[in-house]
């Protein structure tokens, strides 16, 4: 082998060990996890359980526990219950790029089959509300809920890193539970 062979074969490997090392260092992106709960309830329609708004911050409930002192209760009146959490997104967070948003609930009531909760989001662009989800859980039993927003995420933010969410039933069949809440 001559030195010439030898020196385009170092530099050939030199050159393929550039590559893997970029390859392997653009391959190990760095994903954060942010969870938002929510710094404020309003309730237009029904009332809101007494119970303080950051018992929604842990998750601690499952399957039929009733231990109303880590869940906020929500009563719908006659004509039902809306309630609206804002949440303020931290000014480190970019939006616009990030990978993926969703609303994460842990829910305990009726089943949909017997009285329809909405889980939306409002899409701050438009000024309208888009429906995410619904309780499809059991009766009476403490359910995870993930609702994955799609499309532009921006848009569910407004410049002053606001984000709001609605609750709503349109019937007065029985009270709801939240033990966790967060985009």
């Amino acid at each position: 082998m001559t030195r010439s062979q030898t020196r385009s074969g170092l530099v050939a490997s030199a050159i393929a060990v550039l590559v893997v090392t970029a390859l392997s260092a653009t391959s190990h992106a760095a994903y954060v996890t942010t969870n938002l709960s929510p710094s404020s309830v309003t309730t237009s329609q029904g009332s809101t359980g007494s119970q303080p708004l950051s018992v929604l911050s842990v998750q601690d409930l499952s399957g039929t526990s009733s231990d109303t002192s880590k869940a906020q209760r929500y009563y719908p009146s006659s004509g039902g219950y809306v309630g609206i959490f804002d949440f303020t997104v931290p000014s480190g967070l970019d939006v616009a790029s990030a990978s993926g948003l969703s609303l994460v609930a842990n829910f305990y009531g009726q089943p949909k089959s017997a009285q329809r909760w909405t889980f939306q989001v409002r899409d701050q662009r438009n000024g309208g509300w888009v429906t995410v989800g619904y309780n499809d859980v059991g009766y009476h039993t403490w359910k995870s809920l993930s609702f994955s927003l799609s499309g532009d995420l921006s848009r569910f933010v407004t410049s002053g890193r606001k984000m709001q969410a609605r609750l709503t039933t349109w019937s007065s069949i029985d009270s709801a539970d939240l033990d966790f809440l967060a985009a």
